[in-house]
């Protein structure tokens, strides 16, 4: 009995140490590769496949609250049997959940890498110079309510004038979060399926 009771106490600490381990997102832009994206848990790497497995997106969507919008036949039937204004305010509701569990997760990450260079060209000078404005114009204000909302560690922002024809971007950033958070976030949006089923 006393070597069941350590063997069950030794699994909760390496299950509690697992859930306290983060969670390594990588994001990368750059105009030859297109966009990219992979995270790393411990180990183990989880790349995006090919194509979505359809089966398991929409079990999914339905652990969410999200069946009525896990495919189109989904989409019929709900519409059919409730309504679409009854439809949307569902879905709105669910939405509204989904979205404030994704902002808190934000909140409570950190992006440990944040490169973002863009390199306004437009072939004429005065044109690219008007560019040039216009970005930062938008980005900067942009990153300062980012910067309120995510923890960044040494950002790394650049923008500049080039004689190129064309504006040139690259990005790549890791964002880091608790996978703690994450079984956290999941169980509170599956609890509130649950209520809202009830």
């Amino acid at each position: 009995a006393m070597l069941a009771l350590w063997i069950l106490l030794g699994l909760c600490a390496f299950v509690a140490l697992l859930l306290l381990l983060p969670l390594h997102i990588y994001l990368a832009f750059t105009p030859e590769a297109g966009f990219s994206f992979y995270a790393r848990y411990t180990f183990l790497t989880i790349r995006p496949g090919s194509g979505p497995n359809e089966k398991l997106m929409e079990q999914i969507f339905t652990l969410l609250g999200l069946r009525d919008v896990s495919s189109t036949a989904n989409a019929r039937s709900a519409v059919s049997a409730k309504g679409v204004a009854a439809t949307l305010c569902e879905l709105g509701a669910v939405l509204r959940t989904l979205l404030g569990r994704v902002f808190w997760l934000l909140h409570r990450g950190t992006f440990r890498r944040f490169s973002l260079h863009i390199a306004v060209g437009a072939g004429d000078p005065a044109d690219a110079a008007l560019d040039y404005g216009m970005v930062c114009a938008a980005l900067y204000p942009l990153l300062g309510l980012l910067q309120s909302a995510i923890r960044f560690r040494r950002p790394d922002v650049a923008v500049t004038c080039t004689e190129e024809p064309q504006t040139n971007v690259e990005f790549s950033a890791k964002f880091s979060l608790r996978a703690i958070l994450i079984v956290r976030a999941f169980f509170h949006l599956l609890a509130e399926n649950v209520r809202n089923t009830l």
